[in-house]
């Protein structure tokens, strides 16, 4: 490119001549630079913010491009903290017709780009990590955000040093996309999101983490992107999972739990501290809650945690989950705690127990998981229903026993009057009746409720659905949250 192709300006324009270039008509239609804006665009995915800042808004009077031109010069300026010249250029661009839509996803990818920038700067680099992805994904939607992501990195990382050569690794990682080869490629597409869902998911499960049992916890997260950038850990709540298991079977919580499966602890960590599927809130300082399938007690310990003085009456028939269960209410000597060994069910009396080997977190008293995994463990388990403990106002009902839930809840019915709160794990099964969900929402309205529907089973319904109802290989189900009116 020869030096009359450009439009860079060498010398920073005063404040006066930026905003002279929006009245300076010239009398005669000026040549412009037609690959400019592609230029532009391709500098801004990379985060060239110099080369930006460079762009001679004088220049750009006649050119068919100008709004877009402007609004990318003035993140090249607010880039680089020419905030007044910045501000400037984004007048400019709204002056020249450029819609609000596209200004304020270009000024919102800014700001992740600068969080990132002060993520290094304060060492904490999966947050920069995110900020960077995010703000590529937010300015340039239809580009292929990862690797565009590790595009800019590879770019800005030179800026910055990065603790724990971490930044050499992404460095890397940058070059080797950048260098076409396909195997980085691949994995320079797959480490950097896993990376971001990974740090929100610590992050969330941090204030649970017993860092006397753990150690410094930075250094914990650290361990852990280092595993993903070296491609091992799996999905990132399996290392979160990891990171937070000691001795093979206890959870090293500010109270640890001892836990039966490994299996099972992604997905509850998921669900119950990760996405707090069981969150409330209420003016009650000893709310009475029930937990129906309590399995080892993370649920119980997730509201005792947010309601210390709570009362808590838990169910959970498993008998060997019921022996873990009591040891962790006494092993982290948890008040008003009432356990019970039943089964809640729509009728009294005895019955099997249906217990995969190894996701004890699937047991069911119905058949809906006995078809699909042959390792079954079974037990005869005495069941109860519920209403019998609904006499009393009950701030929340959490149920997700694995099948029965409605016919829990029908023959409790009368008694619902007392419940303020509904969390219900609704299941779908080929041993199950079909119209379980339609009996169970009229329920909710004939007494009174008002709900919402979330999706359930790792939240992958809401992504490409129909794959998910093809696909699903345990039975689904759905979170149901009931809310009455006047709960306080």
């Amino acid at each position: 490119m020869t030096p009359k192709d450009r439009v860079y300006r060498h010398d920073a324009p005063g404040e006066n001549e930026v905003a002279a270039a929006a009245t300076d008509i010239e009398p005669y239609l000026a040549p412009y630079d037609e690959n400019l804006l592609e230029r532009a665009r391709n500098q801004w995915q990379f985060g060239d913010w110099q080369s930006l800042s460079q762009i001679d808004i004088g220049a750009l009077q006649h050119h068919p491009d100008r709004a877009k031109l402007a609004l990318l010069a003035a993140s090249g300026h607010l880039q680089t903290g020419e905030l007044s010249l910045g501000k400037k250029c984004l007048r400019l661009a709204q002056d020249w017709g450029l819609g609000r839509g596209l200004i304020t996803r270009i000024l919102a990818a800014g700001v992740h780009n600068s969080l990132a920038r002060a993520s290094v700067l304060s060492g904490q680099e999966q947050r920069a990590l995110i900020h960077f992805e995010t703000s590529v994904a937010v300015g340039s939607p239809g580009g292929d955000r990862h690797l565009l992501a590790m595009a800019r990195i590879g770019h800005q990382i030179s800026q910055f040093k990065l603790p724990g050569g971490l930044g050499k690794r992404l460095e890397g990682l940058s070059l080797a996309a950048d260098q076409g080869t396909a195997v980085n490629i691949s994995a320079s597409r797959e480490r950097l999101p896993v990376i971001g869902v990974f740090t929100r998911m610590f992050d969330r499960c941090r204030p649970y983490m017993n860092q006397h049992l753990l150690g410094d916890l930075d250094r914990v997260r650290e361990h852990g992107i280092r595993k993903i950038l070296d491609g091992a850990g799996g999905q990132p709540e399996n290392i979160v999972a990891e990171l937070m298991t000691i001795q093979g079977s206890r959870l090293a919580l500010d109270a640890p739990l001892r836990f039966l499966q490994n299996y099972d602890i992604p997905i509850l960590l998921r669900e119950i501290l990760i996405d707090e599927v069981y969150r409330f809130n209420t003016v009650e300082d000893t709310p009475l809650i029930i937990d129906g399938g309590a399995n080892f007690g993370l649920a119980t310990y997730y509201f005792k945690k947010h309601f210390p003085k709570a009362r808590i009456i838990a169910f959970e028939p498993n008998p060997d989950l019921a022996d873990v269960m009591q040891e962790n209410i006494h092993a982290n000597n948890w008040r008003n705690v009432e356990f019970l060994p039943y089964a809640l069910s729509g009728a009294s009396g005895v019955a099997t127990l249906n217990v995969p080997r190894a996701m004890p977190m699937g047991g069911s008293i119905s058949n809906r998981l006995i078809d699909r995994r042959k390792d079954m463990m079974q037990y005869d388990v005495v069941c109860q229903t519920l209403g019998q403990y609904l006499d009393e106002k009950v701030a929340y009902l959490k149920l997700d026993i694995e099948g029965p839930e409605v016919e829990v809840l029908e023959q409790s019915e009368t008694k619902l009057g007392n419940v303020a709160r509904i969390f219900c794990e609704f299941h779908f099964g080929d041993d199950l009746s079909p119209d379980r969900l339609p009996r169970l929402l009229s329920l909710l309205e004939r007494t009174g409720f008002r709900y919402t529907l979330g999706a359930g089973h790792w939240d992958v319904s809401g992504k490409q659905p129909f794959n998910y109802l093809e696909a699903a290989k345990f039975g689904k189900s759905l979170n149901v949250h009931a809310l009455r009116p006047d709960a306080k």
